[in-house]
Parts: C-alpha cells; structure tokens; sequence
C-alpha cells in the first residue's frame, strides 16, 4: 500500500517546502487517487489503507478545491418588458413613471419585485432605470390599482398573489428608492383587478375590481361598484356616496383628463364574460355617462384589458380582448367634444392584451401584455401615427459580433449587429457593477464615436478609459484607433478618434487584451482581408498614446482566438481558427520582454486536462491571482463547457473543467468582460457576458454572470479590493476567514468504502 502512494508522498516531501499548503499541483496529484471530504480537522476517505502523511497534507491541500467557484447565473432583469397584469403611472410633477409588478415570463410566474423608473429631460431623451426598494416592499404581486399622490410619490392598492385577494396600500418614493405602508388605519376589503386615478395632488379614485371578504384561497369573486376615495392629508380609504354609478366590472381603465376621470370598457368577470363599451366620466362628486350620440357615430367596439392613457386633453386607447378576439384597433377620445375616431397607428395586426399605456413627458408610452399568446417584451412610444420600439433599458436589445471592454466597474458595449442580419448596432451600452443595470453612454459631442460595424476590438487601457480597434462593414475593414472616457456614474463618455501614422491595419476577427499593470493593450492577430490572416502583434501605451509592433517569435495566423490579461504584465491566448484548422494552443505575452511563449501540454496539463480546440471562446481574468475563466465556443459544433484557468507559484497552469447549472447559452458570437476592482466582504459580480447567436437573424438578449468570492487558499487584500493567495504555510477555507497557520499532521480519519 505504501508503494502505491509512493509518488505523492515523494512529491509532498519534495514541494511543501517551498510552496503554500493549498498547492495546486500537489492537489492535482493525490485528488486522483483519493476524494476526500473536509471540516477543517476531521476527513473522511472513500479509499482505505491511505498512508496518514498524506492525509494529513490532504486536509491542507484541499483548500485549493475552491477553484471550483461558483455558477453561471442570469441577469435579474431580462425580458423586463414581457409581463401583464402589471402597472404604469407617472408622477404629479413629471419627474418618473413607475412600472412594477404583474406576472412575466409564464403565466404562472410573478414578476420580480423590483421597480422600474423612467426618466426623461427637456430634449427628448428617456432612460430606464432599475430601483431595488431598499427596505419593506409590497413584494410580487398582480392585478393591483396604481397612481400618481402628492408631487413625486406613486401610490399602490390591492392585488392578488398566489390566488389571494390582497388589500394594502403603499407608497414609492423614488428619491429615496423605498416603500412605505399606508392607510393602515382604512377598513379596505380585500381586491384585485381595481383601477385607480388622481383627482388632484392629494385625492384618489378607486373603482371596480373584484372583492373579498379574506386573503384566503380561491374566494368567490364578488365585483362591485363601490367607489372609493383616498385622501392624503388624513391618509385614509373612504366610500363614497354617489348618485349613480358605472355597473361593477372588471379589466377596465380609468384615466384623469382636463374634465375629470374617464372611465371606459372591462367585463362582468362571468366565465362566458360580457365585455362592455361604455363611457364614464367622474366629475366633482359624482359619476356621469357620456353616451353615443347615434349609431353612426364612431364607438369602440365591446372590449376589456385594453390598454389607455391620457394626456388631458385626449385619451388613447389601443387593443384589448373583444368578442371572441383579441383587437390591434388605435382610437382617439377628444374630451371637449366627448367623440371618439379610430386612428391609423401603423403596427397593424399586433394585436395586443393586457398591456399598459402611459402618457409621460410629451409623449404615449406602451408595454408588455400579451401578442399571440405570448408575453411582449416590447417598450414603445407613439411617434406620429406609428408605434416604435425604444432601445432604452434595462439591457440591450439582440446583439451579436459586438466589442466589449471594462471601464472601472462597469463595462460597455460597442458596435456589433443588430437580430435580421443587416441593421449594425450604433448604441453604446454600459452595465455598471453598483446599479446593476444596462443604460446608454451617450456621446459628449454627437457624431465622434466609432462608425457602426462588427467585429472590432475593445480593451481597458486605463482608469475611466478604453481602447477601441478596427472592425469591419460590408466591404471595409476598419483601421481607426478610439478611446472611450467615461467617469463612474455617467451616462455621456468622450470619444476621441487618434490621429497616429504608426498603427496596425485595418482589422477585423482580432483580439485584444489590457496589460493592467502597464497601462498597456496588446492586439493580435485577425482579418485586414478577405483571404488575408494577420500575424502581428501591436502594443498601445496610455504614456505615448501609440501603438508599436512586436516583432520576433509568436503565434501562428489566426482569427477568433480569445484574449485576456495575466497579472499586470501579461496577456494570455487562447485558440482561433485558420481557415478551417481550429487549434487549442495556448500562448503568454509578457509585455516587460516583448515576448511570447508558448504553453506546452506538458505534466501539469495533460490532454485529458486541457480544452479541445475552437475558436470563439469567451476568455475573461477572475478576481484570484493568475487565474481565468473560458466559456464555450465553436468547433464543429457550438461548445457550452466552462474551464477555469490558473497558474501557480511557479509559474505551472492548470486547466480544470468546471461545472455549472446553466451555462451562457446562445453566447457564441457574444463577448465577455471582466467587471469592476474586487469582490469587497463578499461574493460579486467578477465577469459579464452578453449577446450572442440563437440562429442566423435572432441574437440574444440575455446577460449572464460569473461570481465568487476568493477561493479558497487566498484572502482579501487589506483595501479588500482584490484576493490575494495566502502566504506559506498558512491556508483559508473561504474568503469570509483570514489566512491561518496550516494545523499539524493529526488528524482523526474515519475510513469508509
């Protein structure tokens, strides 16, 4: 038996001199031949007759184990837009729209409860901002009443959840991104499917709904035409006394106008439901129908779940469930001459259910419901007669083929391609690690930021600065040279295009990587032709802002390999494709030497261990020391495995094969890029990858996350900014715990089959 542990303790006497007891290699060797499971000071084996030395080194080594960070996840806030049964209001004073709650992405599935706030300014432009309420939250709900109170405060009423009536009432305060309760002390019944409305800054209207007499499960639906009142000052629900009333319903829309609020269409809420299309207007006390004034008079036609807004003067209202069918009809109600005429709204045949329609700014804004049975993960605004998709957050539309570098803590997207094959992406997106969303980069001056095309190269080169290189269009390939600036916080970076006689030619397919230590890009490879593959290699300088190409030994020709930074002095690179030859070489650019080497398959990275070839992988540096992440590609086949890349104390790499629950699907063709300065006290955001290709004319919207925290045989630097491996002879179980003296060679084994 000792023979057959021979080697391991051969390899134990002659390294734990010299290297930290969560040796890398060391780890490697002996977890082929034994499995164990550690709380610190007690092991268990599968494998009996183990000699104790290694044991021992066992219950220090495996602390290494933590290379096996954490998992992929997804973006908390795609398809933000595909949800119904939600609400939309905007503020007394102009200042946001709130969009919250609903169900999304199934029908049995609630939307997340954080809050959508979008904003706008005097020219035009409008940006959508996500709020995670800090503090107590209505939390998931559906089918609740919404509306603006006071000046800058978005009031919410009832709503289901988990088939029970819900009968709170809270207030968004956007300024201070938190909730509040209210009327506590109102005598509410339990509702859902209500409808609220401003009478003035202090006053609101409730109307409709069904009601119940619990929050129990399943309770009998009873719709009334109870109409409620909330005042402010007093902070109370009260009924109000009315002449006539509106029969009671559900689905409806009430919208405040310069008369007064106008109540228009629902359904009784019976199984075979009888939709309606009458008119209501509210007016100082009391409720009025405004009536067709003959049969040849334009009227829309029987509908519920429409959706409607206001902008005082005139109500729009578009689509809804009709008789049998769902509506894709656009009419106009003019509230001086209570008449209403359909319009001609483009879009026709979208038809749509569920939706929500809001008057903010200037303008008619429209969202989600149902198109087709399907969620419409759609924001749009009314431009003329024409409903058009804003690209305005909380994350990117489709995008493939795209650059993407780190600014600080954020990272931006650049250029790229558009889902239908031939529209180029000419935004510039930014996801910022604190906010935890995607926004627009507006440029300073309009017109100095890169020309739309695909396949460029973008890099960090310096603190609030990126490089921008090449990329190509139609028949074009790129040669200009950009930098990005960009202040923490901002949503306009200065572009500046560099006028240098001495720079590569004009490339696409290439791949660059930040040399961090150095202020410092280094870019190889890529197409400057159709039949032509380059081989060289340039470095940029933030001290002489110029490029200077490297000459001597260096990969092969090649396109699509992947690029990331090592430490703060190299790069490393990985695969690509010429012609089609794909390889799994593996390459380290040392910037110090000007040099580059190549990494061998050797002892500490046999084939076994080692990714097979590809070009297309995504390629990003972790907040450990020396170590990297590989995600997917394209061989014969688009590839989803993770490997996680390191290099010990001397200098030996290690390929490990990593496991995730799921995986950055549809990312070939994406990018990915390594975020923000380190992990703080716990676990954050280390890598961002977007876009990608689902089929040749659909991309992906989907963003996706790699997080750990320090791995186990490191610790949090003193500016906890970074990891940083733990010293020798001294070990860490997780990164929550400073590194500490490895403990003796005595430890209690209980041996198992």
């Amino acid at each position: 038996m000792e023979k057959k542990y021979a080697f391991a303790i051969n390899q134990i006497d002659r390294y734990a001199h010299n290297y930290i007891c969560s040796l890398e290699s060391l780890h490697k060797i002996v977890r082929r031949l034994v499995h164990p499971g550690v709380v610190c000071g007690r092991l268990t084996a599968r494998t009996m007759g183990v000699p104790t030395k290694v044991l021992a080194l066992l219950c220090l080594l495996w602390s290494a184990e933590g290379y096996r960070l954490n998992q992929w996840e997804k973006f908390n806030y795609s398809d933000p837009f595909g949800r119904a049964y939600f609400n939309f209001a905007s503020t007394n004073d102009g200042s946001y729209a709130l969009i919250y709650g609903g169900m999304g992405g199934s029908t049995t599935t609630y939307a997340k409860p954080y809050c959508m706030v979008l904003k706008g300014n005097a020219e035009g432009n409008y940006s959508l901002r996500i709020q995670e309420p800090q503090g107590v939250s209505p939390g998931s709900r559906f089918a609740f009443g919404m509306a603006p109170v006071r000046n800058d405060e978005i009031l919410l009423v009832g709503g289901s959840i988990e088939f029970r009536y819900l009968n709170g009432t809270w207030i968004y305060n956007a300024k201070n991104k938190a909730w509040r309760r209210a009327a506590l002390g109102s005598s509410m019944p339990y509702m859902k499917y209500v409808e609220v409305a401003k009478l003035n800054h202090t006053h609101l209207l409730l109307f409709g709904g069904s009601y119940a007499h619990s929050s129990k499960t399943h309770p009998k639906d009873d719709y009334r035409n109870t109409t409620w009142v909330y005042d402010y000052n007093v902070d109370a629900w009260a009924p109000l006394d009315v002449a006539v009333s509106p029969p009671g319903r559900k689905d409806h829309c009430i919208v405040p106008t310069d008369r007064g609020l106008f109540l228009f269409g629902g359904n009784d809420g019976k199984r075979n439901a009888e939709h309606m299309n009458d008119a209501w207007l509210f007016s100082g006390n009391g409720w009025q129908q405004v009536q067709q004034q003959n049969s040849s008079e334009p009227w829309p036609s029987r509908r519920s779940s429409m959706s409607m807004a206001s902008n005082g003067t005139h109500v729009m209202l578009f689509g809804g469930r009709g008789d049998g069918m769902v509506l894709d009809d656009t009419w106009v109600f003019t509230v001086v001459t209570s008449s209403w005429n359909q319009i001609s709204a483009g879009n026709v045949g979208e038809s749509i259910e569920k939706g929500r329609m809001n008057f903010f700014g200037s303008n008619f804004f429209r969202m989600g419901g149902f198109r087709n049975t399907q969620y419409n993960n759609a924001f749009e605004k009314l431009v003329g007669n024409e409903w058009q998709a804003m690209n305005i957050g909380p994350e990117p539309s489709g995008i493939k083929k795209h650059a993407m570098a780190r600014i600080d803590d954020s990272v931006v997207i650049i250029g790229g391609m558009k889902s239908g094959g031939t529209d180029l992406n000419n935004l510039v997106w930014k996801y910022s690690r604190d906010e935890k969303y995607w926004s627009i980069v507006k440029p300073m001056v309009p017109g100095t930021q890169p020309s739309p095309n695909f396949h460029s190269a973008a890099a960090y080169l310096e603190p609030g600065k990126a490089l921008v290189f090449g990329g190509y269009y139609k028949t074009s390939y790129y040669g200009d040279t950009y930098t990005l600036s960009l202040k923490k916080g901002d949503s306009v970076g200065q572009w500046e295009k560099l006028n240098l006689t001495h720079s590569p030619k004009g490339l696409a397919y290439h791949a660059m990587a930040a040399i961090v230590g150095r202020r410092a890009v280094v870019l190889f490879g890529g197409h400057w032709s159709a039949r032509s593959t380059s081989s060289d290699t340039w470095v940029f300088s933030a001290s002489t802002m110029g490029w200077s190409q490297i000459s001597g030994y260096s990969p092969s020709a090649r396109v699509g390999h992947a690029m990331a930074s090592l430490g703060e002095n190299k790069a490393i690179l990985f695969g690509g494709r010429f012609g089609p030859t794909y390889n799994n070489e593996l390459w380290e650019f040392n910037y110090d030497t000007e040099t580059w080497r190549k990494i061998e398959q050797g002892p500490n990275g046999s084939p076994f261990d080692w990714p097979p070839s590809r070009y297309g992988a995504l390629l990003a540096p972790l907040y450990t020391p020396n170590t990297m992440i590989m995600y997917g590609g394209k061989d014969t086949d688009i590839l989803t495995d993770t490997w996680i890349l390191w290099f010990d104390g001397a200098s030996n790499h290690h390929w490990e094969r990593h496991a995730s629950d799921i995986n950055p699907l549809n990312s070939f063709e994406g990018t990915i890029a390594p975020i923000g300065t380190g992990p703080g006290t716990g676990p954050s955001v280390e890598v961002v990858v977007f876009g990608g290709e689902v089929t040749k004319t659909v991309n992906s919207e989907t963003t996706y996350f790699f997080r750990s925290s320090c791995v186990r045989g490191a610790q949090l630097s003193e500016n906890k900014k970074n990891c940083e491996l733990c010293p020798l002879g001294t070990y860490s179980v997780d990164s929550s715990q400073k590194c500490t003296p490895c403990p003796p060679p005595n430890i209690h084994v209980n041996f198992r089959q």
